[in-house]
């Protein structure tokens, strides 16, 4: 019993010279973990009687947390009383615990009726014991020194009420510790004997005895015990394990630890395969975790309804059909998001094939210039490279339309496939809960792969203005060409040039008004190339401002009024706004404020997504306001 329940507390009815009774308590107690109460295990367990503990574990406790404090206070008097008068009398009571040894002055002073015996071990055995049961030495023997202190310092004040005694003595001989006990008017009964071999600790007796030859003012302090002490009896001493019985504790270890290990590379190899899908998973969400961030503000407030719905099957079935719902209308999202890619590649096609006819017609004009014009022939060549390029760039794009295909197909596979799972978790509330999640998880996904559609047809819809304006510089250099043929026919070239001029204002998207061409464009809007640096961030701005431009939103006319240096500056007030304005907090038109737009829009903020561009495809609908009052 050297766990957290080390003692007992005995009650008892002796008789007086005046005929009545009066109350006995006998405490035993041990220093923890030095095997003391093996001193108790021949007594008689029907003597005793249980149900104490729960009124003093309180008052225990509080001395276990600080047992520096010399006064703990004092035992629950008015409940431990009542429960006395409620056992029958001649009956000891038992209650284990041994945290009575930091405890005995407040028993003393509060029962003086009290008796105690005290047990101790060696310091050999206490360490032994200690050993067993994991406590590092150095700290065992340090609370050892501490409580023997303790123990004889108590015994010596209260010499009439209390006994010492060996406990592993007590343990050979019980009888006589039987007969000790009545001493100090305890009757203690013995249970029949049984005969128990304990296994010898050779290695824990060997390490025990190498560390003790280094704490010499041990055998000072067992000096003290014993002097101190009822003697029960002699204990044997036990020689030091020889060759032999070392050698049979090593074989026995080994084979302890190959069996060990074996378990533990099992385990090993269970956990790395569990670390490697973890990896995956982590990988996975990692890759994720940047387009999620945007919705985690709509996430939470989903999370909280899954909160609140977990108080009723019924509400949780409720939530699950709004789900459904929702996750319908993604789907209806995605598949207008697949069509428009689909038409925006068509225009590419188209656009495409507008420049191999322009190209096929500049072909045949430069056939028929006269052969001594060298310079032109060079000219040709050069534009057919230019037609080989621009083919290339069309391939590279109908390759990345066809891998952008597939990979909506993968995730249509996928959604099918969560969707079978939901289906399957209806049964109960908790396959409801693991549905739930799922739902979430390709929420998340869907309008993940939303926002990848968004960007792919943000990009390709810059791309077909990149096309155009290669065709715009490709007839720019075209002109070059005629005019080197106006110096022997001004008239063909007169015509020629008409006819490229009407061809040239054809091709031009609507969005390239001429007048936007002869302002100022900002830095970030420059052309580059296609493999200009920079570029992806270019060709999203240029995006914006085409979605500005046709919404019908901005009021140009306010802005350079409002703004007298965008004006000064020759820039495009358009173009102004969503390279600079934005973080210079002005505002698009009166009735749209920048700066309270994204205060009152965190998500918008958190992004990079042109506020008032959020505000056309999404505010509106969702009756964002724009200003204060407004």
């Amino acid at each position: 019993m050297d766990g957290a329940h080390g003692s007992i507390v005995g009650y008892q009815r002796f008789p007086v010279d005046s005929g009545g009774s009066m109350e006995h308590l006998v405490i035993t107690t041990g220093f923890s973990h030095s095997g003391w109460s093996r001193g108790l295990a021949a007594l008689a367990r029907d003597q005793f009687a249980e149900g104490v503990d729960e009124i003093l574990e309180t008052w225990r406790a509080q001395a276990a947390h600080d047992v520096s404090v010399d006064t703990i206070g004092a035992p629950p008097l008015e409940r431990f009383g009542a429960w006395l008068e409620s056992v029958e009398p001649g009956r000891t009571i038992l209650s284990s615990d041994e945290r009575d040894l930091w405890l005995l002055d407040q028993w003393a002073e509060h029962y003086p009726q009290a008796r105690f015996l005290l047990f101790y071990t060696d310091p050999e055995t206490a360490l032994i014991a200690a050993l067993k049961a994991g406590a590092d030495p150095a700290d065992f023997l340090d609370g050892w020194r501490a409580s023997v202190h303790r123990l004889v310092r108590f015994q010596r004040r209260h010499r009439q009420r209390s006994l010492l005694l060996d406990a592993e003595s007590a343990r050979l001989d019980p009888q006589a510790m039987v007969e000790a006990a009545q001493r100090i008017g305890l009757m203690l009964r013995l249970e029949e004997q049984r005969s128990q071999t304990d296994e010898d600790p050779v290695f824990e007796r060997l390490v025990a005895r190498r560390w003790l030859e280094r704490e010499s003012d041990l055998v000072l302090l067992q000096a003290e015990l014993e002097a101190h002490a009822y003697p029960l009896g002699e204990c044997s001493v036990v020689a030091d394990p020889d060759v032999d019985q070392l050698l049979e504790l090593y074989r026995r270890e080994q084979a302890c630890h190959r069996r060990l290990t074996a378990e533990r590379d099992a385990q090993a190899g269970l956990a790395e395969e569990n670390a490697n899908a973890a990896k995956a998973q982590s990988k996975l969400a990692a890759e994720r975790g940047a387009e999620l961030e945007r919705l985690q503000e709509r996430l939470s407030a989903l999370e909280a309804k899954h909160t609140a719905l977990e108080t009723s099957r019924q509400q949780l079935e409720a939530s699950q059909k709004q789900l459904e719902t929702r996750h319908k209308t993604l789907e209806a999202t995605h598949k207008d998001t697949v069509e428009e890619n689909e038409l925006l590649l068509l225009q590419l096609h188209q656009v495409q094939e507008e420049l191999e006819s322009q190209f096929l017609q500049s072909k045949q004009q430069v056939e028929t210039l006269s052969a001594e014009k060298a310079a032109l022939a060079k000219d040709k060549e050069a534009l057919t490279r230019d037609k080989v390029s621009l083919t290339a760039a069309r391939d590279e794009q109908s390759k990345l339309a066809a891998e952008r295909g597939a990979e909506l197909k993968r995730l249509q596979e996928r959604l099918s496939a969560l969707e079978a799972k939901h289906t399957a978790l209806e049964t109960s509330r908790q396959q409801l809960e693991a549905s739930q999640k799922q739902l979430e998880t390709s929420h998340k996904t869907l309008e993940a792969t939303h926002k990848d559609t968004v960007e792919e047809n943000e990009l390709l819809l810059l791309q077909l203005h990149q096309v155009q304006e290669e065709l715009e510089q490709y007839f720019l250099k075209y002109q070059e060409l005629k005019g080197l043929e106006d110096n022997s026919d001004a008239d063909t070239t007169t015509a020629s040039d008409a006819t490229l001029l009407t061809e040239k204002s054809e091709a031009k998207p609507p969005s390239q008004a001429p007048k936007n061409h002869r302002r100022k464009r900002p830095p970030a809007l420059k052309s580059g190339g296609f493999i200009g640096k920079k570029r992806k961030e270019r060709q999203r701005l240029e995006r914006y401002v085409t979605i500005i431009r046709e919404s019908g939103l901005f009021d140009e006319a306010w802005y350079l009024s409002q703004y007298p240096d965008v004006a000064s500056a020759g820039y495009d007030a358009i173009e102004h706004y969503v390279c600079h304005g934005i973080q210079e907090n002005r505002h698009p038109a009166p009735w749209f404020d920048t700066a309270f737009y994204l205060e009152r829009n965190p998500d918008v903020a958190n992004s990079i997504m042109n506020p008032l561009v959020h505000y056309h495809q999404f505010g509106k609908a969702e009756r964002r306001p724009t200003r204060r009052g407004y």
